[in-house]
Order: C-alpha cells, then structure tokens, then sequence
C-alpha cells in the first residue's frame, strides 16, 4: 500500500506547508488547498503555479490536469525517504496589479516582486529605481528615522541595477542620496499605499514577470532566455538589462 509522498510547499511568505501527497492527487487540487491556506480567492488562483525550483533556482511548472508525483521531478526526489519539495508562486503577471481581485493576492504579488528586486532580476532606469527603492524601506522600515538607518537598509534589503549604475553614469552615494531624499517624503504614507506604488513602479521594469532560464545554442553559447507574458527574449548571461533578440 502507498502511503503518499512526504512533502514541503515553500510559500512566498516565507512559511512551509508540510504535507503527505497521496499518489492520485492532482496539481489543480493541491494549489486548491494551498490557496485555501494563503488566502487566495478564486478569481485570482489562475496566476499562482507550482513549480519545482533547480539548484539554478529556475522554474520548472508543473502541469495543473496530471497528477503531482506524475511530473518528472530529479531522481533525488523520488528516493524512498526523500522530501518532495515544491514551490507556490506567480506564474502569470498581469499587466497592472489593479487587475487583482483581492488584498491577498496584492501582498503575494508583492512578495514575489520584492524577491525579484531583491535578487537583481528588475532592472529600471534610474528614476523608477528611486521611486522603487525608496518606496521599499517604507514598507519594510516604516518612516524614516536617519540618513544612516536608510542608507543600511539599503545595502542590506536592496542591490542597485547594473543598468542603473552603467547606464546612468551615477554614482553610488549619489543613488543612495536620491533614494533616501525620496524616502523622507513618504513618512506617513501607510503601507499599502506604499505596496501599491511599489508593484505599479516594477511593472514598469523591463523584466518584470520574466521567468529566466539559463540555456546553451547549438555553438554550445550560453544565454539566459526570459519567458513572459511579452514573449521571449534572449539575454547575455551577465546582462540582463537589454535583449539580444
């Protein structure tokens, strides 16, 4: 008899869902249960995957009409005692985070671009970085205190676009300065306000809802390709600020 498949879901907030997986369970019926479990309401499930994530950290979406232990997931995971171990997040990107239905779908979307940004997967020109930038340590710090619990916070939490710092000719003290002079005339500006200005700023980014994934042509070249609701575009590996093709 099959007892299931121990399994971790690694949610966007940082939490994991610990469950068994029964051998006939369908990729539609567990993102139901982890919707129910984070909130999510019907009309927005439709742009939230389950992805198995590489030791590159790319994506690979399970297909939501067959089965879960049915995906061909790395031998590793499939070993007897072995934790099946997936990952819920945006697949899909609208356009304008005022197609959400919902205030739980807004804080996921959110949290997933924040992780972009986070990681230099976003890249902007340099007044939207500002923008983006300063509107971050409002939510994640709340009013400004100082220039240097900013300018902390912003090495820290948030790494600067290549494009901005090679495109712009700008200074690194320079950017932090605009973005912390931003940041002081947010004070009071509530959270959410503050989240809302953060995504409408990253759907500006060239980038963003990219999924990116690290391939090689048949000269044996490597490039990273974005996939997105834009198409598909091809990028020098060390740089993701401008398309080849």
């Amino acid at each position: 008899m099959h007892d299931g498949k121990r399994s971790i879901i690694h949610l966007l907030d940082g939490q994991q869902l610990e469950l068994t997986i029964q051998p006939r369970l369908i990729v539609h019926e567990l993102l139901n249960i982890i919707a129910s479990h984070v909130a999510l309401k019907d009309a927005d499930k439709q742009y939230f995957g389950l992805a198995y994530v590489d030791h590159l950290e790319q994506y690979h979406w399970l297909p939501t009409d067959r089965r879960v232990l049915d995906y061909d997931i790395p031998r590793k995971s499939h070993q007897l005692h072995a934790v099946l171990e997936l990952h819920h997040s945006v697949k899909f990107f609208v356009d304008s985070v005022l197609t959400l239905c919902h205030p739980s779908a807004v804080e996921l979307y959110f949290l997933e671009t924040a992780k972009r940004l986070i990681k230099g997967l976003l890249e902007f020109t340099d007044l939207e970085y500002y923008k983006i930038a300063s509107n971050f340590l409002q939510i994640y710090c709340g009013n400004y205190v100082s220039d240097e619990k900013a300018r902390y916070a912003l090495a820290e939490l948030i790494p600067v676009p290549n494009g901005v710092l090679h495109t712009y000719d700008v200074s690194l003290e320079d950017i932090e300065k605009n973005v912390i002079e931003l940041y002081k005339d947010l004070s009071g500006v509530p959270k959410g306000v503050a989240i809302l200005n953060f995504l409408q700023t990253a759907e500006r980014s060239s980038t963003h809802g990219c999924h990116f994934y690290q391939v090689r042509d048949k000269a044996g070249q490597p490039w990273t390709v974005g996939i997105s609701n834009k198409g598909i575009f091809q990028y020098d590996p060390s740089d993701i600020s401008k398309p080849k093709k």
